[in-house]
């Protein structure tokens, strides 16, 4: 439940709360307009509802924006009154995205193994783990992996096309070809070897 202002009849103690809402009566109880979000890389138009109520146990006023949806409506809370209703569904549609991106901080990136006493240094070992995870993916875009990072036969099942685990393995072949090569003479033929040494670099890597 949600309520607005209290207004003031003039007569008798002021009220506490104004006229008290039902947040899912909201969707009905309109005004309702469109608009134009990002959502999942794409442009996306949708209806909402949007209203300032306060809600128990929430000592700021609350910004709701009611969103149409697939069967039914939902509900978006955020306590920024200055908040757009796109950024705050924009804000939410990005919670999946930045729980990967989370996820692959902590377990490829070390983020949580950082060693910092001080917070300017901890800003700046988190600004460097975003930067690699961010040139990781560009490294997997498939325009990039086409070029340097063929799909190996025998690649493990953790290996999927998006994975760390799968460009870890290729970052190391290409550096450990490329060891093994600086080793040959200047007028070897690399190009013919490199399909005979591919099982064998990919197996070191």
């Amino acid at each position: 439940m949600g309520w607005d202002d209290p207004v003031d009849g003039g007569r008798g103690r002021p009220p506490k709360r104004g006229r008290q809402w039902a947040l899912a009566d909201l969707w009905k109880a309109g005004p309702r307009e469109t608009i134009t979000a990002h959502l999942d890389g794409k442009l996306v138009e949708v209806s909402v509802v949007m209203r300032e109520v306060w809600l128990r146990d929430v000592t700021a006023k609350v910004r709701v924006v009611v969103v149409e949806g697939v069967e039914r409506p939902f509900l978006l809370a955020c306590t920024d009154l200055t908040r757009t209703a796109q950024q705050s569904l924009e804000l939410y549609a990005a919670r999946v995205s930045l729980e990967l991106a989370i996820r692959d901080l902590k377990g490829v990136f070390g983020l949580g193994d950082y060693q910092a006493t001080t917070t300017l240094a901890f800003c700046r070992f988190v600004l460097l783990s975003c930067v690699a995870c961010c040139l990781g993916r560009l490294l997997l875009h498939p325009g990039h992996v086409a070029a340097w990072l063929p799909e190996p036969s025998n690649a493990p099942v953790s290996d999927t096309r998006s994975s760390f685990a799968r460009l870890r393995r290729g970052l190391r072949g290409v550096v450990l070809k490329q060891f093994i090569f600086s080793k040959f003479p200047p007028q070897a033929d690399c190009e013919k070897l490199a399909e005979e040494l591919t099982p064998l670099y990919q197996l070191a890597a």
